[in-house]
């Protein structure tokens, strides 16, 4: 009866166990963290390019969320979930001005022209109090070739798509001394 009892806690155990696992190994979204942002002068062509941040395979539930600007109050709400292993990849969400762009990954999400804004801003993605990007008036490259890093430095732009395409862009303006 002892015997019996034992293996039966036992079992009970190892259920838990695996059922406690298997629920901590669940899909979320709460790890995408901003990367990049790039815009031209006048604000048609622009990018927001998120990363998930921990290393999850699981963080697919997207459906739902959004990204928000504080100053355009523009939002965009993610149209559904994301299938496949989503560690250490990238979302590229761009005007489609951007992509028409030679040397334009192709964006996973279209935003519509002058979602963020020029000056000063505070991008948010959903509720997560760690996702979130803000950045001073004059903090943001309009010169169509460099972008602003999460870090608050520029650097030409290296945009990366969920596919792990990537590229840079030229979006500057010809004037009459460039020819």
């Amino acid at each position: 009866m002892r015997a019996l009892r034992a293996r039966t806690i036992g079992t009970i155990t190892v259920v838990g166990w695996v059922m406690t696992a298997a629920g901590s190994a669940s899909a979320g979204s709460h790890l995408w963290r901003f990367n990049e942002i790039f815009s031209n002068a006048d604000g048609t062509i622009q990018f927001i390019e998120l990363k998930e941040s921990g290393g999850s395979a699981t963080e697919t539930q997207l459906a739902g969320k959004y990204v928000h600007s504080v100053t355009t109050g523009k939002q965009y709400n993610f149209p559904g979930n994301l299938s496949g292993n989503t560690a250490n990849r990238h979302l590229l969400l761009a005007t489609s001005g951007f992509a028409a762009l030679p040397g334009a990954p192709t964006p996973d999400y279209i935003i519509p022209t002058n979602f963020f804004s020029l000056n000063a801003d505070t991008l948010h993605y959903w509720t997560y109090s760690a996702a979130f990007m803000t950045y001073a008036p004059g903090a943001v490259p309009t010169d169509g070739v460099m972008s602003l890093s999460i870090t608050g430095t520029t650097a030409v732009n290296s945009p990366t798509n969920f596919a792990g395409q990537t590229g840079s862009v030229n979006a500057g303006t010809c004037t009459d001394n460039d020819s």
